[in-house]
């Protein structure tokens, strides 16, 4: 039994869960009371991709696998676009935004090449 190992994956699993319903709660909530610059379009960006990188590598790092670290980028993807469209319809002064949803894209790419170049490398047989 590995349980250095197993206890790792459930490290990144419960980092993965937690950072995953964060990036909902943050956005999701009313951030009206936030001081103007915070909210500024630029810092807005960044924060997405901050959220989608982070989401990737943690998701693609818990699940250690070249084919699931794909599977984690269009999940990603598609997690950003659902939170879109719940800002749109499920909040009263949130409302989705196609550039939010690039930044989110942009933020898992990120997320993809440094997953891949930290930890897919392919071993050699020779």
């Amino acid at each position: 039994m590995h349980t250095g190992n197993s206890l790792a994956r459930n490290i990144w699993l419960v980092a993965a869960v937690l950072w995953t319903v964060l990036i909902a709660v943050l956005s999701l909530v009313n951030f009206d009371a936030i001081p103007v610059p915070i909210k500024s379009g630029r810092v807005d960006k960044i924060v997405h991709v901050i959220f989608h990188f982070v989401f990737t590598l943690l998701w693609s790092r818990y699940l250690t696998s070249r084919t699931f670290a794909w599977r984690v980028f269009t999940s990603s993807a598609g997690y950003g676009i659902l939170l879109e469209l719940a800002q749109e319809f499920f909040t009263v002064n949130r409302h989705a935004d196609i550039m939010d949803v690039l930044a989110n894209l942009g933020g898992a790419a990120a997320g993809m090449l440094i997953y891949f170049f930290l930890f897919g490398k392919r071993k050699s047989t020779a």
